[in-house]
């Protein structure tokens, strides 16, 4: 069964925070390329059909597909790098990577379906 202790969910929902707030901030100050721009609608649409997915497999039943779930995130992660790289540190990046492979996890995705 998987487990994660306080201490890492904690970290978890920092990280998760600390993303979210540095995009609001590139995007309210006009800090991202027409490019950029055009990557995060294709994040936002990714981003968004993957939680359709987990919404669907968990309202209907023996419908979960893990590699769906996992290449659905994953390419919401590059995505996600691709319109902060110029802008974020390494260690912003990281957290970005650190926050991905939590909701990747193979064993967390298997114990929540």
């Amino acid at each position: 069964m998987f487990q994660i202790t306080k201490k890492e969910a904690e970290k978890l929902v920092k990280n998760i925070i600390k993303v979210v707030i540095k995009l609001g901030v590139l995007h309210r100050n006009n800090m991202l390329s027409e490019g950029e721009i055009k990557q995060a609608e294709k994040f936002k649409s990714k981003f968004r059909m993957a939680g359709m997915a987990i919404i669907s497999f968990y309202e209907v039943d023996f419908s979960y597909d893990r590699n769906y779930v996992v290449n659905a995130l994953h390419e919401s992660q590059k995505c996600l790098e691709i319109i902060v790289s110029k802008h974020l540190t390494e260690k912003s990046l990281s957290r970005i990577e650190s926050v991905f492979s939590f909701f990747t996890n193979e064993q967390f995705l298997d114990a929540i379906f």
